[in-house]
């Protein structure tokens, strides 16, 4: 918020903070080159904040920006400027790139610190030099929408998605640390026409130069590597308050008593103004990867008590569909605070306002970015850290068929073919030779995981440097762990798109097309070791693990008379196991990201079936500041492996249980405690 008069003698630094959407309740803070905040304060609801600053300070200036992100713990924005009068200074996602040229490593996030160290210095003529850098990368973006990036930087740039404002709607910028540089990958979030192109990305470390970058990358006054940037293909002028509005809109609805706004039993919403957030003001319309509203399908609180209170914020346009329709993303917050990460569909309503409408598709399946620090609960094994994605796709069925095959192609052309499993269709098991394995009745087993690990490495070699030339992790038979037989290297999957097009086909038994085929996208790329290894993201030393202690009643005896319980560990006649988790990163670190969920994950031995074992998983959502739950035995599952007492039923044994935390931009961190063991 504003600040109080300055005195005549003081500075006044003003702006807006915005990445299309303001930062709304930020806080900034102005910190000079000896490392001293010489202002500080707060934005409105606008993203506005004007602070006086202390006129003794020592230039140049970083400007941050930080608010509080439900999903990820904080968001950082950094501005840059050198002045002795009071001036104007934005703080953006653009100006946050020109702090990522302007830096040696890279990274927006260190320049105060670096600026106090030594390690860099600017003036105003080098960071004019940097803002025109980047006005040449974005040329084609500013040529369409006839756009200033002056007003970007310095300007009069109300955070209302018109004016400069479109254009930070229209990119998607992300920066990742890899070592001694930073890959810069900036998204224009260009219409989907439908046919899987990808939108169209720009690519280059921070201490590339221009030249390479716009030739690398076909950078001309109106094309990205060939695609033409044209004004109709971008999100139109005020998006980004229509996504904010709908938003609001559906946090009053959730405000409203249960009774007053849906019927649970018939599965109704009533509320005219809960019903108004649907396109024709009907929620039967609402389709979203194969979810329609309801208790068991999309927006589930709207019929359930729990839901009440919900809110939903940091809404982030994503890109345009070729009907018209937006993709957007959000973060929805529970009465418990428990905070999720989600996407939706909207469309214009003839009042000039947004209404959910939904993907539209028949079938579930989603893609996400996803590493894993695996860790193994006997310390026999070593432990791994694995980077690829996780593709999730329940099982289903279309008029009374099971869908049994699932082919997904990914965004390079790489096709896995899923298989169905016990309540998700997963990788095939591979044996030794990398061959899959079949059932007794000749179906191919499932692996239980679909996670496409692109590489995993131990977690030593990942400790001490040897991501480069560490050898090939052995396999083990382990069923949840797929082991690839050529690893990509981390060029390859740092030249996954961002924001990449996964293709999706359904098969029936019977099919011998698709009876459907859909697209999803992520919201950023896998990261490739090297840059998990700069991120700590997945470091034994600094993420949340599992502890062990907790777990001691399942260890199984060593000298146990029956085999199996030597190998397995038991949870029948459980109600729930409890789970506690830490991280022993000492400062100067972070606090690694918090968990999201917890699952456990486990098998009910089943002789009579083929195969002789179901899988299940039994989750459990998590507010932030939790460090200990008690995971209880899911009924609801599509398993049975609990009974009306909500007991585990008999041979049902623990396989692992995961915490699983999420980024900004989508990224899934995995921390898996598996209890495999060798002599499995």
């Amino acid at each position: 918020m504003p600040s109080t008069p300055p005195a005549s003698n003081d500075i006044v630094i003003s702006g807006v903070a915005a990445t299309g959407a303001p930062l709304a309740n930020a806080a900034v803070a102005i910190i000079d080159r000896k490392g001293n905040t010489v202002g500080s304060g707060k934005t409105d609801a606008a993203g506005f904040f004007r602070l006086n600053v202390n006129p003794l300070y020592g230039g140049p200036l970083v400007v941050q920006a930080t608010r509080e992100n439900p999903v990820a713990g904080k968001d950082m924005l950094v501005a840059l400027a050198d002045t002795k009068t009071s001036t104007t200074v934005n703080v953006n996602t653009l100006s946050n790139l020109v702090a990522a040229l302007v830096s040696v490593t890279g990274s927006p996030s260190t320049l105060a610190a670096d600026l106090a160290s030594g390690k860099v210095t600017f003036d105003a003529k080098a960071l004019l030099t940097k803002w025109k850098e980047a006005e040449a990368v974005i040329a084609p973006l500013l040529t369409a929408l006839k756009a200033d990036i002056a007003a970007i930087r310095s300007g009069s740039a109300p955070a209302d998605g018109t004016g400069p404002d479109q254009v930070l709607d229209a990119l998607g910028i992300s920066i990742t640390s890899n070592k001694d540089t930073s890959t810069i990958e900036i998204t224009v979030k260009t219409t989907d026409n439908g046919n899987g192109q990808q939108l169209p990305v720009i690519r280059f470390t921070n201490a590339m130069p221009l030249a390479l970058i716009l030739a690398q990358n076909g950078i001309t006054p109106t094309e990205i590597n060939g695609q033409p940037i044209t004004t109709a293909s971008l999100p139109a002028p005020g998006t980004s308050p229509q996504v904010a509005d709908l938003l609001e809109r559906m946090t009053a609805c959730f405000a409203l008593p249960l009774k007053a706004r849906a019927n649970y039993e018939t599965t109704t919403v009533t509320a005219a103004q809960c019903r108004a957030l649907f396109s024709n003001n009907d929620p039967t319309t609402y389709r979203h990867s194969g979810a329609a509203v309801g208790p068991g399908g999309a927006f589930p609180g709207l019929f359930l008590e729990s839901g009440t209170g919900a809110s939903f914020v940091q809404g982030t346009f994503e890109y345009k569909r070729d009907n018209g329709d937006i993709v957007f993303s959000f973060a929805s917050l529970s009465r418990d605070l428990t905070p999720r990460r989600e996407e939706s569909v909207a469309t214009m309503g003839p009042d000039g306002k947004l209404r959910l409408i939904g993907d539209q598709y028949r079938f579930a399946g989603s893609v996400n970015p996803m590493a894993e620090l695996r860790s193994y609960m006997d310390g026999a094994l070593p432990a791994l850290i694995s980077t690829g994605y996780d593709i999730k796709v329940p099982v289903q069925e279309i008029n009374d068929e099971n869908i049994v095959r699932v082919d997904v192609t990914s965004p390079r052309g790489t096709k896995y073919s899923l298989v169905r499993g016990s309540s998700s269709m997963t990788l095939p098991k591979l044996d030794r030779n990398f061959v899959p394995e079949k059932n007794a009745d000749g179906t191919i087993a499932d692996s239980s995981s679909a996670f496409v690990r692109l590489n995993v490495i131990t977690a030593v070699d990942f400790a001490f440097g040897g991501i480069g030339s560490a050898d090939k992790v052995t396999y083990t038979g382990e069923r949840d762990l797929q082991l690839l037989q050529q690893t990509e290297s981390d060029e390859i999957i740092a030249s996954y798109p961002s924001r990449g097009i996964w293709t999706m086909e359904y098969f029936t038994k019977m099919s011998g097309s698709p009876v459907a085929r859909q697209t999803v996208r992520t919201r950023a790329r896998a990261m490739s070791l090297q840059e998990l290894s700069e991120s700590g993201l997945v470091s034994p030393l600094r993420a949340y693990t599992l502890a062990l202690k907790g777990l001691d009643p399942l260890l199984p005896e060593p000298t146990a008379p029956d085999p199996v319980k030597s190998l397995f560990f038991p949870l029948q006649d459980l109600r729930s196991t409890s789970y506690a988790w830490s991280t022993i990163a000492p400062p100067p670190y972070t606090p690694p990201l918090a968990p999201m969920s917890i699952r456990v994950l486990g098998r009910r031995i089943t002789p009579e079936s083929i195969p002789p074992y179901v899988d299940f998983v039994d989750s459990l959502a998590l507010p932030p500041d939790t460090r200990q739950a008690k995971v209880p035995c899911e009924l609801n599952t599509f398993v049975s492996h609990c009974d009306a007492q909500g007991l585990y039923m008999k041979n049902t044994w623990l396989d692992g249980a995961q915490l699983l935390s999420q980024d900004g931009n989508g990224r899934e961190f995995s921390s898996m405690l598996s209890t495999w063991r060798i002599n499995n």
